[in-house]
């Protein structure tokens, strides 16, 4: 028997400080949430889950993420607590 560890990446947030949601952020050539979520996977986590939230739209377009379970976060407004908890919902 196989334990399976979750990878959780919570990429919701607008980045208002950073000045525009960083999971779109390219970092060597690819935006930053996949490089996380790909990094997640090939560390060995089954699944990994990405709870999208502000700009989730434009994230789920632009970015590959066919390797993980993606979630929206309608509440991210309301804090990284409320990103986590549906995360943690969806891994149930």
């Amino acid at each position: 028997m196989t334990d399976n560890v979750l990878g959780l990446l919570l990429a919701g947030g607008e980045g208002r400080r950073f000045g525009r949601p960083k999971a779109l952020v390219e970092f060597a050539g690819s935006p930053l949430v996949e490089k996380a979520a790909g990094t997640l996977s090939a560390g060995g986590c089954h699944p990994t889950v990405v709870v999208l939230g502000a700009s989730a739209e434009e994230v789920a377009e632009t970015c590959s993420l066919q390797e993980a379970v993606v979630i929206v976060n309608e509440n991210w407004r309301e804090g990284m607590s409320t990103s986590l908890k549906a995360g943690l919902a969806e891994a149930r």
